[in-house]
């Protein structure tokens, strides 16, 4: 085998002995990683828990990586290091360009995260998520444009008690069609702007927003807080 057909080669034995390996190490921690997630050896994250982002890889290897995955998955800690943050602009997507989210359809978050921060435009101009999410538990802040023009996400959008969320935050995820808010014992008091901008969808209001287990005499306030927020009163329950 001559050197050329060597280094053709070896990218694709390297990302397939990742993906050979990976789900030996994960299944002892008892929770189950969809088949078609990206590997946990693919992130850069620093030793206080931050994920940074991707590994750099070249273009073969990102046509390899798109070609075999389908879910970026957050996965709860590497090695004894719990994830704590998503950092500033960890994925957000540049306009034009390849990379490694170029086939993925699915952002999920691993249920025992213990994540406290979504940095500021972590996931920008991430619209090829479908689907919907739940923001961890654990989350009490979530960045500036973090979310910023996810178009792709078309069902429900589930929030805990976040304690601050930054300006246009969820702006232009105009085809969530639920907004699920759990747990909040005090009334919100997000000072960010425009969180929610841009979700009429061309005028529907079909939509609505459901507000779970809030305390019973904070419930009215979640609902004016949300008005505030420009939701029609005729999308919120509960």
């Amino acid at each position: 085998m001559n050197h050329r057909q060597m280094l053709k080669i070896c990218p694709t034995l390297l990302l397939s002995s990742i993906a050979f390996l990976l789900p030996f190490s994960i299944s002892s921690c008892g929770n189950k990683v969809p088949h078609d997630a990206l590997p946990l050896s693919v992130f850069d994250i620093s030793d206080d828990g931050v994920i940074n982002g991707f590994k750099q890889f070249s273009d073969e290897e990102i046509n390899e990586l798109t070609n075999q995955y389908r879910v970026l998955y957050i996965y709860h800690k590497t090695g004894d290091t719990y994830i704590k943050k998503i950092a500033d602009n960890a994925f957000a997507q540049p306009v034009g360009g390849k990379t490694i989210l170029l086939n993925i359809n699915k952002l999920q978050f691993d249920p025992r995260l213990q994540l406290e921060t979504i940095g500021d435009y972590a996931f920008k101009n991430c619209n090829m998520f479908n689907g919907g999410i739940t923001i961890p538990k654990t989350v009490n802040y979530i960045g500036k444009e973090a979310f910023y023009n996810c178009a792709g996400f078309n069902t429900n959008l589930t929030l805990y008690e976040v304690l601050e969320i930054g300006d246009n935050a969820f702006d232009g995820c105009a085809n969530f069609n639920v907004l699920k808010i759990y747990d909040w014992q005090k009334t919100p008091t997000w000072t960010g702007s425009e969180i929610f901008s841009n979700w009429s969808n061309n005028g529907e209001i079909s939509r609505r927003i459901l507000a779970y287990n809030c305390v019973d005499s904070n419930a009215h306030k979640v609902n004016l807080f949300l008005q505030t927020l420009g939701f029609p009163t005729n999308w919120i329950e509960g």
